[in-house]
């Protein structure tokens, strides 16, 4: 059981159709506020530096209203034990985590399940780490338009630990663009197992137990205008972990709900600018510099606000190329590295991805 607790301690670290009249009263008031919020940000399309200045107001004010919410919601976090998000993807991770409002790959099926509307052709990802140059994870994960209804569909699994502790979940995504094509949703539902003790330390005295639970995470995207995305992540909205162990039983426990706030900045094929705050009170600040559409530099920085001590760096780079035979492109291939500083130990991540 102490090797169980050690090691669950080291766990922790995106033109308008018209309104449904099926929607109520105060259905319509949220979508025409939005949709007034995106003509806002959209005044004067002839000068692009003129209509960012009410952006940015709007940036602000965005910041302004709902932080509050996400304050409160931190005063009802429980105390995380197992299956703590570490951090998936080297690219998410080279930017630091700031990735909510970026997500613009398969990899969104963990950070923003709305997302995956953003993808344009199929894709499939996979990542190996070390946490703490002791614990091995890896993910994988795919995502693919829909060809019907404006959907979006992809599946992720993560699998870590050893025979001490071991765990795995699954992860069934979809996401829509809405009637109003600048905001879109979406959703991952989530079942996970678990297995500890299963190893030859304690000898008879040995503690084994199994845990099986479900999760659901809600992803919003709106694109205020054609560079700046807003995002929100309710993470675990909905979450159950059932633990059956020879020393204490069957007992229920939760997963802590994480409420995420971003925003980015984004000129296509040049720079993407992100950043984020979390109801952990963990801010997340990334830059993306892409360099002749081939070679990507990133860099991160995340600190909890807390406990200013707790400050933690992050590097990446990327090397994307499509594959032709011919004339023709047969798949992209994405090369991902990402390094990441942390309290404990620093974690290097290295992800492939294929885009075909």
């Amino acid at each position: 059981m102490k090797k169980k607790i050690l090691l669950q301690t080291h766990y922790l670290s995106r033109h308008c159709d018209p309104i449904p009249s099926q929607m109520g009263g105060g259905g319509n008031l949220i979508i025409r506020l939005l949709q007034s919020l995106h003509s806002f940000a959209m005044t004067d399309h002839e000068n692009p530096t003129r209509a960012f200045v009410p952006t940015k107001r709007f940036i602000v004010l965005f910041f302004l209203v709902l932080l509050p919410f996400a304050q409160n919601l931190t005063e009802a976090q429980t105390v995380p034990s197992a299956f703590v998000n570490i951090g998936y993807g080297a690219r998410p991770m080279g930017l630091g985590g700031a990735y909510t409002a970026v997500a613009d790959d398969v990899n969104a099926i963990l950070w923003n399940p709305a997302g995956l509307t953003q993808l344009t052709k199929r894709q499939v990802t996979f990542m190996q780490t070390k946490q703490l140059n002791l614990i091995p994870y890896s993910f994988a994960a795919y995502g693919q338009p829909v060809p019907w209804y404006n959907l979006f569909a992809g599946a992720g699994f993560i699998y870590s630990g050893d025979d001490a502790l071991k765990e795995t979940s699954l992860y069934i995504s979809g996401a829509r663009q809405l009637f109003i094509d600048f905001l879109n949703i979406g959703a991952s539902f989530k079942y996970r197992s678990a297995s500890y003790g299963n190893n030859s330390d304690g000898g008879s005295e040995r503690i084994t137990g199994t845990a099986n639970g479900i999760g659901l995470d809600l992803g919003v995207l709106y694109f205020l205008s054609s560079n700046v995305t807003l995002a929100g992540v309710y993470q675990d909205i909905y979450n159950s972990l059932n633990w059956n162990s020879s020393g204490q039983g069957k007992y229920t426990e939760n997963v802590p709900s994480i409420f995420v706030l971003g925003v980015s900045y984004k000129i296509p094929q040049s720079i993407i600018i992100s950043g984020e705050i979390d109801t952990q009170n963990k801010l997340r600040i990334g830059v993306e510099k892409n360099f002749f559409r081939y070679f990507v530099l990133r860099a991160g920085y995340n600190q909890n606000l807390e406990t200013p001590i707790k400050q933690e760096y992050a590097f990446g780079l990327g090397l994307h190329s499509p594959v032709t035979y011919g004339n023709a492109t047969l798949f992209d291939f994405l090369l991902d590295l990402g390094y990441h500083s942390g309290i404990l130990a620093d974690t290097f991540r290295v992800s492939l991805t294929l885009g075909f």
